[in-house]
């Protein structure tokens, strides 16, 4: 599951190359990893 979420992460990190976006992925995926383990 954590290879699913680290794929998804860096797809929403090539559509959207802005810096506030990629704060608000690192803060979501940090956010539901407690949730997958």
């Amino acid at each position: 599951m954590t290879i699913m979420i680290t794929t998804k992460f860096f797809i929403l990190l090539f559509k959207n190359k802005k810096p506030s976006q990629l704060e608000g992925f690192e803060y979501l995926l940090y956010k539901q990893l407690p949730l997958k383990f």
